[in-house]
């Protein structure tokens, strides 16, 4: 948990710097990629996420990931999003891990940070999955557009 903090940290130094207003959408598709750190290993992760705008600053959220482990592990989740101003945003979202044929119930809490470019958003992001009491750390760059 304590790295969620410093990386929310970092995000809110980052506001001053702007990242362009909302673009007005009210859908959102993003392909994800980045590393999962657990504290046996990593692996190399690939995701999407679909999120619905329901208003200024809050919307609800659909998301699948696949990390790369010796074996693969999916997380699949739906959650709210809140939108703290133009850029910063925060997610949490209950879904299911499912890995070597089990399944279990996990939580995810998120911070990214959109900056618009031209037709695409680009999201640098932090998320701590929490699985049966541990913790996975998932770190990447999500690439999305609004429609």
């Amino acid at each position: 948990m304590r790295h969620f903090f410093c990386v929310l940290a970092l995000f809110s130094l980052l506001m001053p710097l702007g990242a362009g207003a909302s673009e007005g959408h009210d859908h959102h598709l993003a392909g994800f990629a980045g590393l999962t750190l657990t504290s046996e290993t990593s692996a190399f992760t690939l995701g999407a996420d679909y999120e619905y705008r329901m208003e200024e600053m809050l919307g609800l959220t659909a998301l699948v990931d696949f990390a790369l482990f010796d074996t693969m592990t999916t997380l699949v989740a739906a959650g709210v999003v809140y939108h703290a101003g133009d850029a910063l945003k925060f997610v949490a979202a209950p879904g299911l891990e499912f890995a070597d044929g089990h399944s279990a119930f996990a939580i995810r809490l998120g911070v990214g940070y959109d900056l618009h470019a031209g037709g695409l958003t680009l999201t640098p992001n932090y998320n701590a999955d929490i699985i049966d009491g541990h913790v996975a750390h998932v770190f990447g760059l999500a690439v999305g557009s609004g429609f």
